[in-house]
């Protein structure tokens, strides 16, 4: 799911998709991913600030960040990464807030179905 990100957020392999990158590096964060949450734990000064913002939106969105979205990441944003993954109810990638338990089959996939 990371590399995912990395390459619609970059562009390379993928469509430049900022959007896109922050629902995979959310759905990553959901699922435990240690990796991702430490590099979002930082400045995430690799990534570009429409990622960050679509990131920053997504925490809000779920309830554990209350901050500006204008990017920087900072102790605020840090905190909403680690909280996100225990929540029960919180925001699909790119959806309303759900009425059940978080599923971790609705990572958004843009691949085909395998048998």
């Amino acid at each position: 799911m990371f590399n995912v990100a990395m390459a619609y957020d970059s562009g390379q392999g993928l469509p430049f998709d900022p959007s896109q990158a922050a629902a995979w590096i959310y759905a990553a964060l959901r699922l435990g991913h240690d990796y991702s949450i430490k590099q979002m734990s930082g400045p995430a000064a690799g990534w570009t600030p429409a990622f960050r913002i679509a990131l920053q939106r997504l925490l809000q969105r779920a309830g554990v960040y209350d901050g500006p979205l204008e990017g920087t990441f900072g102790p605020d944003v840090w905190t909403a990464v680690r909280r996100v993954q225990n929540l029960p109810f919180a925001p699909s990638p790119g959806g309303a807030t759900p009425q059940h338990r978080w599923d971790p089959s609705s990572i958004p996939v843009n691949a085909p179905l395998q048998p």
